[in-house]
């Protein structure tokens, strides 16, 4: 089976490659298949970022400016209000992207800031032209991104598929991702799949009747490496379609098949061949690894990240391996775990095995606040590379840790900050303020414990209470003294509960403070202010 895997645009700004095509194209390797990947999120960030692009739109106003066309009228009228003025951004583009090629530039924090800016409301402005476009496109005969879809099918139909796979992270994609298989469906016979967390989460919003025949054949939810392995044997006519895990496809009605009832031994390698890393924005060049599928913890109140995953662990001399290959097939050093939360253990291990190798690398991972991490340990972590934390404190009060099933002790939360910043680590801490019940008096108690530990602490991130569907408060919400009625909907995977905002109102500005002289040295962009670090 030779499969076509897409990332599609509108994910992230464009800092590095995310690792579900690479894992999945890893995975079909392994089986015999042959895979093409496409980064498409990168490639229209570099199309939309060019002084041609934006000179084109300007010229297509004034082409159409006197046309007597009503429908041309209108859809003008439509473009002028998503971008009034594109002649202006000719020369915002120049300016980001030679911020984005220039490293002296980029490592100074007021220019990449002003950069990160414009990238927005340039982005921002295509996107809702690109969709203008394809919304007008039947009544005036035309689309002006048509040039864009043509170069990334001449790369589809020179590899001849048997299948284009669309792997679909979150809701802003879906548009983008409909509008392009709207395209494919008038040029290629290959089956059309969606995958991806937004399937995964929103199925039964998403996938319905107009959807299969319109834009696509199959959607896989949850991990969809068997559900790939069994596809392929479907095309190969060894088994029915009905036989294929976590399928879900239209005959008579909305078919969906069940999960696999395990998944594979081993994790795969991430396969990143064909990808270009000089065309994302950002130095220096950093990998995505996993250490596990899934949270080791997986208790939180609020979280449903591992729903719908298989859960499984590499060794620490399987990561090893892929940071050798990729040291050596890309020149590679910086890497990024984007696992929920890596073990101390696996991180205990690899550590111990980089400094062994000598392998001179830097990293970065998502961590939690665990009473086994130790003045000794974050030494050798230090030793080994690692040079950013990302920590899920999410509150300063012990009565609203133990409301999340965190795990997680206040005082020894400060212990842990202060060994890791004397290790040399950067220490970035996230909280979420609004959680159901929690009162101002709580949220004061997070405020207290980021001032009176701000010392050890590097950066503080936010966040306002948002409730992942799936997550245990919503499948039980009665356990947290609330009811069905407490959730408001707001949109397809979050919930919103509008009381919370007060108390996140109360304290967001004093944590703002606390950030105020830190931030001016760093980038506003996550991914950005790892790259400061690692480097």
């Amino acid at each position: 089976m030779r499969v076509v895997l897409v990332f599609p645009p509108l994910w992230d700004l464009n800092i590095l490659p995310m690792l579900g095509v690479p894992v999945i194209a890893g995975c079909l390797r392994e089986f015999g298949h042959s895979t093409l990947a496409l980064d498409l999120n990168s490639e229209f960030y570099n199309y939309v970022s060019t002084e041609d692009f934006w000179t084109k739109i300007t010229e297509h106003y004034k082409a159409i400016e006197n046309s007597e066309n009503p429908d041309e009228k209108t859809y003008l009228s439509a473009l002028k209000s998503a971008c009034y003025r594109p002649e202006l951004y000719i020369e915002k583009v120049k300016n980001y992207m030679q911020v984005f090629r220039d490293e002296d530039l980029f490592f100074t924090p007021s220019t990449l800031n002003s950069a990160l800016s414009d990238v927005d409301t340039i982005t921002y402005a295509a996107v809702k032209l690109n969709q203008i476009c394809f919304d007008y496109e039947e009544k005036i005969g035309y689309n002006i991104f048509e040039d864009f879809y043509e170069k990334v099918f001449e790369k589809i139909k020179d590899f001849e598929p048997d299948a284009i796979g669309l792997s679909v992270y979150w809701e802003k994609q879906l548009d983008w991702s409909k509008n392009f298989t709207k395209f494919l469906k008038k040029k290629t016979d290959a089956k059309i799949f969606y995958g991806g967390p937004q399937i995964t989460y929103s199925k039964e919003k998403i996938l319905n009747k107009d959807f299969f025949e319109t834009y696509a054949d199959y959607a896989i939810y949850g991990d969809g490496e068997v559900a790939l392995k069994q596809l392929g044997e479907y095309f190969n006519g060894e088994i029915e379609l009905k036989d294929v895990s976590s399928l879900v496809y239209y005959d008579k009605e909305i078919q969906i098949t069940p999960p696999p009832k395990e998944g594979f031994k081993e994790m795969f390698s991430p396969c990143y061949d064909g990808f270009d890393f000089d065309s994302y924005f950002s130095y220096p060049k950093v990998i995505s690894l996993e250490s596990s599928r899934g949270c080791y913890w997986n208790k939180c109140a609020f979280c449903s990240c591992s729903n719908g995953v298989i859960k499984n662990n590499k060794t620490a001399e399987q990561v090893i391996k892929e940071v050798e290959k990729f040291q050596e097939q890309f020149g590679i050093n910086e890497f990024s775990f984007i696992d929920p939360a890596v073990s101390p253990k696996f991180l205990e291990d690899f550590s111990k095995l980089v400094i062994e190798k000598g392998l001179k690398i830097k990293y970065s991972a998502f961590t939690r606040l665990e009473n086994i991490y130790t003045k000794e340990l974050f030494e050798q972590l230090s030793k080994s590379g690692l040079k950013f934390c990302l920590w899920g404190l999410e509150s300063g009060s012990q009565r609203v840790l133990d409301l999340y099933n965190k795990g997680t002790n206040v005082e020894n939360n400060k212990r842990i900050l202060k060994d890791a910043h004397d290790a040399g680590i950067f220490n970035f801490v996230s909280v979420i303020v609004g959680f159901p019940k929690e009162t101002e008096e709580d949220a004061e108690k997070t405020v207290e414990f980021l001032t009176e530990n701000i010392d050890n602490i590097d950066i503080i991130a936010a966040n306002n209470f948002l409730l992942l569907k799936d997550a245990p408060i919503e499948k039980e919400p009665e356990k947290f003294g609330l009811t069905s009625n407490d959730f408001e909907f707001n949109g397809s995977m979050n919930l919103y509960m509008p009381e919370n905002e007060r108390v996140f109102d109360v304290v967001f500005d004093k944590i703002s403070k606390l950030n105020e002289q830190k931030i001016k040295k760093l980038p506003m962009h996550v991914n950005c202010m790892s790259s400061y670090i690692l480097r």
